[in-house]
């Protein structure tokens, strides 16, 4: 999984959630509707980093808003809806989901781990 493309296409959502005449959605506002820090969102953004709890939190926040959570986190989404589609694929798209975001959560573990050994090495 390509956690910098992933904090792109994050990034390019916020900034198509503004409705024509709105404001564009800043970091400031995603960090306040998320309740993460401004720290968290940005970097989430540039780099896709940060901790599963925050990656979490952003995908929820764009999934209550109507994307597939698919489309954000799979590499090859040439073929995806950017939006969620009917009732029945939602629970579909909620499983693969979550079976990512475990998968996400190990590569981080381990990231982590080798980050302490390195230290204390």
């Amino acid at each position: 999984m390509n956690k910098e493309l992933i904090g792109r296409r994050l990034a390019a959502l916020r900034d198509e959630l503004a409705r024509p005449g709105e404001k564009k959605w800043t970091i400031a506002m995603v960090a306040e509707e998320t309740g993460l820090t401004l720290n968290q969102v940005g970097t989430m953004e540039r780099s896709g980093a940060g901790g599963t709890e925050i990656f979490i939190a952003y995908l929820l926040f764009f999934y209550r808003r109507g994307y597939n959570l698919h489309w954000i986190i799979l590499e090859d989404n040439k073929n995806l809806s950017k939006v969620r589609l009917g009732e029945e694929i939602k629970t579909v798209d909620m499983q693969a989901v979550l079976d990512q975001v475990h998968n996400l959560r190990q590569g981080i573990d381990r990231e982590v781990t080798a980050m302490v050994k390195a230290l204390d090495g």
